[in-house]
C-alpha cells in the first residue's frame, strides 16, 4: 500500500513539473514574437519605440539622443540578467531531448532529430539582434538557447 502511494506521489510530482515545463514553454511559443526576451532595444523593434514616442511626446532631437542611450543601456542590462541563465536552460532542455530520445523507437527517432533540426532552424533564423533567451549562446553560436518545448 505505501509503495503504489509512493509510486503515485512520484507519478503526480512528474505531471506536476511537466505541467510547468509545458506552460512556460507556451507561454514562450505565443508571447515569444510580442515581448522577445523582455527587453530587446535593438534595430527595427528600438526604432519603433523611438519613433512611438517622438510622436507622442514630441521629444527634442537631445531628448531622442537620451532615450537611445537608456534603450541601449536597458537592453544591455537585461542581456546580463539573462546570461548566467543561459547554461542551465540550455542543459534542461538538453535532457528534455535525450530523455525524450530515450523513449522513441528507432523510427521515431530519426523523425524526432528532423524536428528538431526545423525547429533549431526556425528558432535561429526568425531571430534579430544578439544573444538572450532563445538566440544562439556566445560561447557557442550553434548551441540555441530553447523558449519553447521542442519535441
Amino acid at each position: 500500500m505505501i509503495q503504489s502511494k509512493s509510486k503515485a506521489l512520484i507519478l503526480l510530482s512528474v505531471i506536476f513539473l511537466l505541467g510547468i515545463l509545458a506552460g512556460i514553454s507556451l507561454d514562450s511559443m505565443i508571447f515569444k514574437k510580442s515581448r522577445g526576451r523582455g527587453g530587446d532595444f535593438r534595430g527595427p523593434r528600438k526604432e519603433r519605440i523611438v519613433e512611438h514616442f517622438q510622436s507622442r511626446l514630441h521629444l527634442t532631437p537631445d531628448q531622442v539622443k537620451q532615450l537611445r542611450t537608456v534603450l541601449d543601456d536597458t537592453d544591455r542590462q537585461i542581456e546580463q540578467l539573462y546570461q548566467p541563465l543561459q547554461s542551465q536552460h540550455d542543459a534542461i532542455f538538453n535532457g528534455l531531448r535525450e530523455r525524450t530520445r530515450a523513449f522513441l523507437n528507432d523510427e521515431q527517432k530519426l523523425e524526432y532529430e528532423k524536428m528538431i533540426k526545423e525547429m533549431d532552424q526556425r528558432r535561429r533564423g526568425g531571430q534579430q539582434g544578439g544573444p538572450g533567451p532563445g538566440k544562439p549562446s556566445q560561447d557557442n553560436p550553434e548551441k540555441s538557447q530553447p523558449r519553447h518545448v521542442d519535441n
